[in-house]
């Protein structure tokens, strides 16, 4: 349960940060582009996985 909560405050908060990175750009809503700025500039690693998954390596 400790697990998803912390999953969920993940998403959480990479969804307010592609929001910010949205509204930085003059733009009312984020789009799947402020999503990936957003995860490559998390904290915790979540970039890294985007990358992974696109197939850059490491």
């Amino acid at each position: 349960m400790r697990r998803l909560l912390q999953r969920m405050r993940a998403v959480k908060d990479l969804l307010e940060a592609a929001e910010q990175e949205a509204v930085a750009l003059g733009l009312d809503e984020p789009d799947a582009e402020h999503q990936l700025l957003a995860a490559l500039d998390a904290p915790d690693g979540v970039g890294d996985g985007v990358g992974l998954a696109a197939g850059a390596g490491p």
